[in-house]
């Protein structure tokens, strides 16, 4: 009984990762991350079409690619403050045989993401105001802000961290 139990719920687990991860279905071959210098990505759409000053480079395992998919599908990582900006210093870029398939800008002095791919979990929280009218809270929680954080980190990506004492941690 308990081994039923057990698998039931694996089976559960799994089949809400992946309607919770819309990058599970994506067909790569391979995951690279780019550090770039924030303000040569001024006013960029996701596939970064303008040229960048790329300071660092790194083709990511399937661990460190299924660890950052977990932190920004996730309906916890949302709900946070944004700001109007949107100057990134990160992207993560999916290639199949070379050829871009989708593509994540993170900013994590601005607090949120734009994506390719659509993630459910971003539309996750809304807040009203008092003339009624209802905005998403797109950008990051502060537990996404310490993953990401760490996240980065554990990758090598640390040149443009905001500090740790951001007006967004208030």
């Amino acid at each position: 009984m308990n081994k039923i139990v057990f698998i039931n719920l694996l089976l559960l687990s799994v089949i809400g990762y992946s309607q919770s991860n819309p990058f599970k279905n994506l067909e790569y071959d391979t995951v690279i991350a780019y550090e770039f210098h924030r303000e040569s990505n001024r006013g960029k759409d996701v596939f970064g079409r303008r040229k960048e000053v790329i300071e660092k480079k790194k083709i990511l395992t399937k661990r460190q690619v299924e660890k950052l998919e977990a932190i920004i599908t996730s309906k916890t990582s949302y709900g946070g403050i944004d700001m109007a900006c949107f100057i990134p210093h990160f992207k993560v870029m999916y290639y199949l045989k070379d050829k871009i398939v989708a593509g994540v800008l993170i900013c994590l002095e601005c607090n949120y993401l734009k994506s390719s791919v659509k993630i459910p979990a971003i539309e996750s929280h809304t807040v009203t105001n008092s003339e009624g009218n209802t905005y998403l809270k797109k950008g990051f929680s502060k537990h996404a802000q310490k993953r990401m954080r760490s996240y980065l980190t554990e990758i090598g990506f640390t040149k443009y961290l905001p500090p740790r004492d951001s007006y967004l941690n208030d």
